[in-house]
């Protein structure tokens, strides 16, 4: 059996929620509040089609497995191959859950205020 499939199995047996690509794991600024921003790859709500962005709820652990990583959050799990971590000042949530890549938000809020202080809008 591929890894696609035996992936596709882990999402339709519910041991995943969905499996998520291009991976960012947020910190929030002056926190331990943890979220992911990614792409969907699968997942088991009709709601989210390949290639939609996705943010999580936030992180509660996060786990090494034979595939990648297991990151639980509130919510869910989702399966990860890796992820690029980034700091974020809470200003810039508001941009990232309307689907800005973390980057651009950041861009965003430096462009609009010159260098951003990562405890901006705390």
């Amino acid at each position: 059996m591929s890894l696609k499939n035996e992936v596709s199995d882990k999402v339709t047996n519910s041991i995943v929620t969905g499996v998520l690509r291009d991976v960012r794991l947020c910190t929030v600024t002056g926190t331990d509040v943890q979220f992911l921003f990614g792409y969907v790859t699968m997942h088991v709500s009709p709601r989210y089609a390949e290639g939609d962005w996705f943010a999580s709820s936030y992180v509660v652990d996060i786990n090494d497995c034979e595939d990648g990583m297991l990151v639980n959050t509130a919510n869910s799990t989702y399966m990860v191959s890796g992820y690029k971590p980034i700091e974020i000042p809470s200003a810039a949530i508001t941009n990232i859950r309307m689907g800005t890549q973390p980057e651009k938000a950041l861009a965003l809020l430096e462009g609009a205020y010159g260098k951003v202080d990562k405890s901006c809008g705390d």
